[in-house]
């Protein structure tokens, strides 16, 4: 059913996705609307039956592509499948024992491998990008071709909403990442105060309750919407920043060669970060454990 997706209805002469229940004439092979085909109640080329006439699929519409990873019909057009970022074209990455090929959003535990890329973003070519971006790079060159083409540079990357220090740390954003923590910490601060008071804890200063009841809510709205707003505008920022990263070591390379091996040893994510967060997990399950057994 699927070599008719991209095809038109003969009928209603829409386009057939792979969301449309699809009928197939038993006598020519043309492919209809199942409620097309039910409502005209036979096929338009009937009257072509009795002299052979088959349907074939039209020179100008071309047939959808099929991910080798995860078997999606995405558009012949499309470099990256658009359900989870493997490129179309070619043979299917084998993820390492064990472990689960990349899919979309998949940014700090992706494990594909890397492959090879062809075109430019920002006048930068699809390999040197992927080089830099490391095992994500089908994810992120799938968006960055998805931004070209919409001409916009509006997304979601889920860790970048819930997480957004973290994230840009780990993409080495650095600039980003620390103002993501100014904020944070910035519209926290009335939160913290408004339990200091709730536990009776004495405040070097005067606060009115309401007042500071009324402030929390305000920074609670706000952080909710700059949460949003980064996993919007993280790929954008990722992409914007990686792009002069990229353009400044090859103007200060001293030759192509040198460019290349600066771009190997430094490209990819910063791992640490990876590090930061597992001890953080590690030590508030040891401090939640250790208070409970205090208890």
């Amino acid at each position: 059913m699927h070599n008719y997706v991209g095809c038109e209805c003969p009928i209603c002469k829409q386009e057939l996705t792979e969301r449309d229940d699809i009928v197939v004439c038993p006598e020519c092979g043309a492919p209809y609307h199942r409620e097309c085909y039910e409502k005209q109640g036979e096929c338009v080329y009937r009257p072509m039956h009795g002299g052979g006439f088959e349907w074939h699929r039209p020179a100008a519409v071309k047939a959808p592509a099929i991910c080798p990873a995860c078997g999606t019909h995405c558009d012949s057009d499309n470099i990256f499948c658009t359900q989870c970022g493997q490129p179309l074209h070619g043979e299917a990455p084998q993820p390492a024992p064990g472990q689960n090929s990349a899919m979309p959003g998949a940014d700090f535990l992706s494990t594909a491998q890397p492959f090879e890329f062809t075109g430019s973003f920002d006048g930068i070519p699809a390999s040197e990008w992927a080089t830099y971006i490391g095992t994500s790079a089908p994810y992120y060159l799938y968006h960055f071709r998805r931004q070209d083409q919409n001409g916009n540079k509006i997304g979601f990357t889920l860790s970048a909403a819930f997480f957004a220090p973290y994230y840009f740390f780990y993409r080495k954003v650095w600039l980003v990442g620390i103002l993501a923590v100014l904020l944070n910490v910035g519209l926290s601060i009335p939160g913290m105060l408004a339990m200091m008071v709730e536990a009776g804890i004495a405040l070097p200063f005067a606060v009115n309750t309401l007042t500071l009841s009324r402030i929390v809510s305000v920074t609670s709205v706000l952080v909710t919407v700059i949460n949003a707003l980064w996993g919007v505008f993280a790929v954008a920022i990722y992409r914007w920043h990686s792009a002069k990263v990229l353009r400044r070591w090859k103007q200060e390379a001293s030759s192509e060669e040198a460019y290349q091996m600066r771009l190997r040893a430094k490209a990819g994510p910063c791992r640490a970060v990876l590090y930061v967060i597992i001890g953080m997990s590690f030590f508030t399950m040891l401090s939640t454990m250790f208070g409970v057994f205090l208890l």
